[in-house]
């Protein structure tokens, strides 16, 4: 069951970012490491920050428990 969720929403992604591509000229991946890239030049902002990241990495392993689990599970972002 939750496979299946993850799956359907993989698609629905990928048809967004290839509509964003599309409309922007360039695909999403692209855009976002020309963003990191500049980051690291000194002339701008990455799209996505560290603390980002380790948020996202606490959603994606409270939604591990709770698909082994099969219980509904609290996101511990680490004081963060």
């Amino acid at each position: 069951m939750y496979w299946g969720l993850i799956g359907a929403s993989k698609i629905a992604a990928e048809r967004m970012i290839g509509a964003i591509g599309a409309q922007g000229g360039y695909a999403l991946y692209d855009r976002t490491m020309a963003q990191f890239a500049a980051a690291i030049d000194g002339k701008g902002q990455p799209s996505a920050t560290g603390v980002d990241g380790v948020k996202s990495l606490a959603v994606a392993e409270a939604v591990k428990q709770a698909a082994v689990s099969g219980q509904a599970t609290k996101v511990d972002y680490c004081g963060v």
